[in-house]
C-alpha cells in the first residue's frame, strides 16, 4: 500500500507564489533534515544545536543558493514553518520542495 502524502499548508505571497509552507510538527528534526538532503536544489542542511541560536529554528538549509529555515513558532506549535530566512527577499516558488516533503511522509512519520 502506498503511503498517503503528508498534508501541507502552503503560504503564498501577493502574486500567488508559494514562498513558504507549513507541515505538522509531529516530526523529529533529524528525520526532516535527512529528507531535505535528498531533495534536488537543497544543500548545506544543518540541524539546530541545542546550545546555539534560536530554539525555534529547527533546521537551516540552502535551496537554490538561498537561505531557508524550518521554524517552530514560539517553540510550541502544532506546525513547522518552512520558508526563506529573509521573507523580504524576492521569493522563488517552493512548489517542488513542498511536494517532495509531502511525498516523503512515510520517511518523516515517527512510527513509519
Amino acid at each position: 500500500m502506498t503511503p498517503k502524502a503528508m498534508r501541507t499548508f502552503p503560504i503564498t505571497d501577493d502574486g500567488g507564489t508559494v514562498f513558504a509552507f507549513e507541515i505538522p510538527a509531529q516530526l523529529l528534526g533529524w528525520r526532516l533534515a535527512r529528507r531535505l538532503r535528498d531533495v534536488a536544489g537543497v544543500s548545506d542542511v544543518r540541524r539546530r544545536k541545542w546550545w546555539v541560536g534560536s530554539p525555534d529554528v529547527q533546521v537551516r538549509f540552502r535551496y537554490h543558493d538561498r537561505e531557508y529555515v524550518v521554524w517552530e513558532p514560539h517553540g510550541d506549535n502544532s506546525r513547522w514553518w518552512i520558508g526563506p530566512e529573509d521573507e523580504s527577499a524576492p521569493h522563488i516558488p517552493l512548489d517542488e520542495l513542498e511536494l517532495a516533503i509531502a511525498r516523503s511522509s512515510a520517511v518523516l512519520r515517527p512510527n513509519a
